[in-house]
């Protein structure tokens, strides 16, 4: 993707009276593409089978807590920190095109602080070679407020039970 179509304010918009699906504000389809890769709120990574990292979108690097640029130099077992690279590799290499995977896994963010994320995997075959998507969203506030409502709830639990 290019990195003036990352940046750019320019939004597509679609004429309602337009039954085909043509994009008025878009000269491509491409163009309509990147802006939805550049906007999507959830981190996308696109990386070849070998781990290299050749695209990411704003969010990716937000999640992170790292330049676009940083990030195309990094592969994933610099910041995925609850497998090895010869974990990733495997998995990457026993994945079908077509199939998809989700895993939480632990990462690590530039700063060093660590963090969950629900990871998606999709394999899929370009005319360059089988490339990968990955989809992740960032869940450590999530689970981080779980663990007290757990804990309240079991205290709810043994409180009526007391009570019987």
């Amino acid at each position: 993707m290019d990195s003036n179509a990352m940046n750019s304010k320019k939004t597509c918009q679609q004429d309602p009276k337009d039954q085909q699906g043509e994009f008025t504000d878009c000269k491509t389809r491409e163009e309509f593409l990147e802006m939805i890769f550049a906007h999507v709120a959830e981190a996308i990574l696109v990386a070849d089978l070998d781990g290299r990292i050749i695209d990411c979108n704003p969010a990716a690097c937000a999640v992170l807590g790292s330049s676009r640029e940083k990030l195309l130099t990094r592969p994933p077992w610099d910041f995925l920190t609850s497998a090895s690279r010869e974990e990733i590799v495997e998995l990457v290499r026993g994945l079908q095109i077509g199939a998809q995977i989700a895993v939480l896994c632990e990462y690590r963010r530039r700063t060093d602080e660590q963090g969950i994320m629900d990871l998606r995997l999709t394999r899929f075959g370009g005319s360059g070679g089988d490339l990968l998507v990955a989809s992740c969203r960032d869940l450590t506030e999530h689970k981080q407020l779980e663990e007290p409502l757990r804990c309240l709830h079991e205290h709810r639990l043994i409180e009526e039970e007391l009570r019987r």
